[in-house]
């Protein structure tokens, strides 16, 4: 059984300051992927840092569209646990986790077909760094499900009132990117040298393992998704009501992130 906080009953300043440091400590963690990247990135020069520095503009723009499921879907599971009325959370978590894939497999989808593309609206000189940046930009943003699935996970396991489980998922993937880095960047060992498709194939293998993390947690009969089934569609309100609360804070996000996109 997952251990939990209470939010409905006893001291509430209490109950949201344990519950909220593992939350500020997760979004440290997620910020950190890319820095670990730059870090050892750096050593293979300065075009390898520019060609990931702008295909990781397009994974904070990813950040923004899984907002709208992840933001909107938390904000309805809690409506509904609050009312006790544990059926319809799971209902509006489903949607969202279905809202999730879909979101992902148009993004990964268009990424690798426009990627020269995007790439491209930058007007990089160098094909070194052109090539760098689409190999990366195609790998990081092509498997980005992995990314979303964990971030409405996280989102799903804190409105319940258990933000120590992400905290731990989060860290123990950031703990194999930083390992698997210079394994895959260098070549040590067995492992061949890739370069800037190592950090990339690093970011999406963490982001693999919190995937597998997670769902080893939620077998363990976790109350919130007990009797989930994925493939049921839910009603078509369901989905609506999670995109009109979602997508503010959607555009939000990724019109910060395009505005960076026009700053570079």
């Amino acid at each position: 059984m997952t251990k939990t906080i209470d939010l409905l009953h006893g001291k509430i300043m209490r109950s949201l300051c344990i519950l909220a440091v593992p939350i500020v400590m997760t979004y440290f963690i997620q910020m950190a992927y890319n820095f670990i990247d730059m870090i050892w990135i750096g050593r293979l020069g300065s075009g390898a840092v520019a060609g990931v520095g702008v295909a990781g503009m397009f994974t904070w723009f990813s950040n923004g569209l899984v907002m709208m499921a992840k933001m909107g879907g938390q904000v309805k599971i809690g409506h509904c646990l609050g009312a006790g009325d544990d059926d319809d959370a799971r209902r509006y978590l489903g949607a969202a986790l279905q809202l999730g894939i879909v979101f992902a497999l148009f993004f990964g989808i268009g990424i690798n077909i426009l990627a020269h593309s995007l790439i491209g609206f930058f007007h990089l000189s160098s094909p070194a760094v052109i090539h760098d940046a689409v190999l990366y930009l195609r790998i990081t943003c092509g498997l980005v499900i992995f990314t979303f699935m964990n971030q409405i996970f996280t989102s799903s396991f804190n409105v319940y009132g258990d933000s120590r489980t992400p905290f731990i998922m989060n860290t123990c993937g950031l703990v194999s990117n930083v390992i698997a880095d210079p394994l895959l960047i260098f070549g040590i060992g067995p492992f061949p040298a890739l370069g800037v498709a190592g950090a990339a194939v690093a970011t999406v293998f963490a982001q693999m393992f919190v995937f597998i993390l997670f769902i080893f947690a939620i077998r363990k009969r976790h109350p919130l998704y007990r009797g989930l089934k994925l493939t049921e569609p839910r009603p078509f309100q369901y989905y609506t009501q999670i995109i009109r609360i979602g997508l503010p804070l959607s555009l939000q996000d990724m019109l910060f992130s395009c505005c960076s996109m026009l700053i570079a």
